[in-house]
């Protein structure tokens, strides 16, 4: 779809240094705009946009929700998923998505 823009973020894997989520607009036959760098402590397993992609969302250690537009360097809000099962090691949230009926609940 030409002169149509689109919005991508995609996440780093980097050990032993600081990761990140990179938002940018995109457009057939143009140059890449950054919209957002995102610092983001623990490599993210999964990234998606809310059908307004105004809101994006990521996990690995938590949840995490972002106001892209606001070019926010902080999440909205962290979601702490509680996996206090005894004798289990922690391990990264690797599946979510927004609910299609209601865009407020998050599904892992």
């Amino acid at each position: 779809r030409h002169g149509k823009t689109h919005r991508l973020a995609f996440g780093s894997f980097l050990c032993d240094q600081p990761n990140f989520v990179e938002v940018v607009d995109w457009s057939v036959g143009e140059d890449c705009t950054q919209v957002a760098h995102l610092k983001h402590y623990f490599p993210p397993t999964a990234v998606r946009f809310l059908p307004t992609t105004k809101h994006l969302l990521t996990v690995g250690d938590y949840v995490r929700i972002w106001d892209v537009d606001q070019q926010c360097q902080t999440s909205l809000m962290d979601i702490k998923v509680d996996q206090s099962v005894r004798h289990r090691p922690c391990c990264p949230i690797t599946s979510v998505d927004w609910f299609e009926n209601c865009v407020t609940e998050v599904v892992l």
